[in-house]
């Protein structure tokens, strides 16, 4: 049978919780797609909440997953 690697996008609170889960995606061949770390509504009048939001979420996949999203 052939196997298709798919993208999971997961929230950085996500890998931080269940981080076995996210290492088997990874080891199963898959792709981790950046996805935020708190998956809340983005305020456009904030856009350094965003940002914040999103450095915070690289920071997790590197620490836990040592792993650097590309999309």
């Amino acid at each position: 049978s052939t196997k298709m690697p798919a993208t999971f996008f997961v929230p950085g609170w996500v890998a931080e919780h269940h981080t076995d889960r996210c290492k088997e995606i990874l080891a199963a061949g898959h792709e981790i797609g950046h996805h935020g770390y708190s998956h809340e509504w983005a305020d456009p009048q904030f856009p350094e909440r965003e940002c914040e939001d999103l450095d915070r979420a690289c920071e997790v996949y590197d620490r836990l997953l040592g792993y650097k999203p590309r999309g």
